[in-house]
């Protein structure tokens, strides 16, 4: 899985939140399940402001509409768009890593 897309902007209704977008795409030939998504957030000096680790469960769940089932994997050759919102890190926080895993 790759990340093809990824955006922060403040929330435009919401003060104090951040909305994240990103488009995540299966490159491999078989479906693989939606990962982890850990962000993570750093000063200039590079000492961690905030971190956060999303289950799919957590995001899947917003992208979903209601009484449909989540889907569990990404088609291969498939993108899939996540939004979700997050409390704003803060000034401080001036770099970012964000990071796929199962």
């Amino acid at each position: 899985l790759t990340i093809n897309t990824f955006i922060i902007q403040s929330h435009p209704t919401q003060a104090g939140a951040v909305i994240v977008d990103m488009l995540i795409e299966n490159q491999a030939p078989f479906r693989q399940p939606y990962p982890k998504i850990k962000l993570r957030f750093d000063n200039l000096q590079g000492e961690l402001v905030a971190q956060r680790i999303f289950s799919p469960q957590e995001y899947i769940s917003r992208q979903s509409p209601q009484n449909s089932p989540a889907p569990k994997n990404i088609a291969s050759g498939r993108q899939v768009h996540i939004s979700f919102n997050l409390v704003d890190p803060g000034l401080s926080a001036a770099n970012y890593l964000v990071e796929l895993s199962n």
